[in-house]
């Protein structure tokens, strides 16, 4: 088993998260971070972390130096590294070689698959998870009031125009659309590759967890854990079978 020993080039993934110029969105991503970090330090000791859709790793990083060698990642698609040397794998057949592990985080990679894709995504979970072991899980809320906020900041930082055919680069497809999603919190099943995080509904994917026997258990929600889903930016959950 090989590690992809890359360098530290220059990160484009951080500097649209922890390190965004815009402070909604650094402050967001930033706030999950360290979320993920309270919730996985409590597993630890109970053997090997696999961060599934790792990024560039600075969570990996961060839980290694919590505590030496505790945490592996596997990243298929991004080659940009938080810093050099990260335990990082994007050879499935490598992840699989070193399974089982007790705890998984997949965090912020799950409203990024179409929903034809999501049975091959949990069918990799299942096969890759310690029997009785733990899925930790962060989405966004793409739902309730929090959505102006992020369609206007998306607007801002560039990512497309005011409305765009599909989702196109991330906002809405009319105003109306926004509306419904902002207020009411109704959206459709279109495919969230079509559309960033346009339309992805979290209830959807619990509600797909459990048709496949997972148990799920509501952690917590971003920035405002008091207030529930509605007004919040980010839910964590876990699932365990």
């Amino acid at each position: 088993m090989t590690t992809q020993k890359t360098e530290a080039v220059k990160n484009t993934y951080d500097d649209k998260t922890i390190n965004a110029p815009g402070i909604f969105a650094r402050c967001s991503h930033r706030k999950r971070m360290d979320n993920a970090l309270r919730h996985i330090s409590k597993r630890l000791d109970f053997g090997k972390v696999l961060d599934f859709g790792c990024g560039s790793g600075v969570l990996i990083s961060r839980l290694n130096e919590m505590k030496a060698d505790c945490a592996i990642g596997y990243e298929p698609f991004s080659k940009a590294r938080h810093r050099e040397n990260l335990p990082i794998y994007s050879d499935y057949a490598d992840i699989l070689n070193n399974a089982p592990y007790p705890t998984i985080t997949i965090l912020e990679v799950l409203e990024h698959i179409g929903w034809n894709d999501m049975p091959n995504v949990f069918a990799k979970l299942e096969e890759l998870l310690t029997p009785g072991g733990l899925v930790i899980v962060s989405v966004p809320i793409e739902i309730g009031p929090a959505v102006f906020a992020k369609h206007f900041n998306r607007l801002k930082h560039g990512k497309g125009k005011q409305f765009g055919k599909g989702g196109q680069m991330g906002v809405h497809d009319n105003f109306v659309e926004l509306i419904s999603a902002a207020l009411f919190g109704a959206v459709g099943y279109r495919d969230p590759l079509k559309g960033g995080h346009t339309n992805f509904d979290f209830r959807h994917l619990i509600k797909f967890a459990r048709s496949r026997d997972w148990q799920v258990k509501i952690l917590g929600y971003s920035p405002i854990p008091l207030i529930g889903w509605y007004g919040n930016s980010q839910v964590f959950f876990t699932m365990e079978r």
